[in-house]
């Protein structure tokens, strides 16, 4: 049996991650791999922080320290032909985003997937509910 795999997909917009703490909440529980696609970020290559770029790095080297497998993508092209690229060749079974609004770079390419590519989707919204936690380690994951 194959490992069902995660794409989260992450927008300048989705800087508090609900998206990906849902998603590694849920690999946990079925044993998949998640793949998170990033946006190049422009402070990187002007020579300044990046802050979510760091945070990301944190939350996913947590995460592979408590046993998920987890697989980071910064996207260097259109967000929509390297989702597409990602869902194709990683046979991706389920996408989680966070809604960036209407005109966001993430809800558009997302729209513009479910057209071209039959694949469910879910839509994570506002701040995450009670019935997550946050480890010691700094994952979220959900409450028993």
């Amino acid at each position: 049996m194959s490992r069902e795999k995660i794409l989260v997909p992450l927008g300048p917009a989705n800087h508090d991650f609900n998206a990906l703490y849902h998603a590694l909440s849920v690999a946990e529980r079925i044993q998949a791999k998640v793949y998170v696609v990033y946006p190049g970020n422009q402070k990187a290559a002007a020579g300044r922080p990046d802050w979510m770029a760091e945070h990301l790095k944190e939350l996913i080297g947590k995460a592979c320290q408590q046993g998920l497998a987890v697989s980071c993508h910064i996207s260097a092209g259109p967000l929509l032909a390297e989702l597409v690229d990602i869902i194709n060749e990683q046979q991706i079974d389920l996408i989680i985003f966070e809604s960036d609004g209407d005109n966001g770079l993430v809800t558009k390419a997302i729209n513009e997937v479910l057209t071209t590519v039959p694949i469910q989707a879910v839509q994570v919204n506002g701040k995450p509910t009670s019935t997550y936690r946050l480890r010691k380690d700094g994952v979220k994951c959900r409450s028993s």
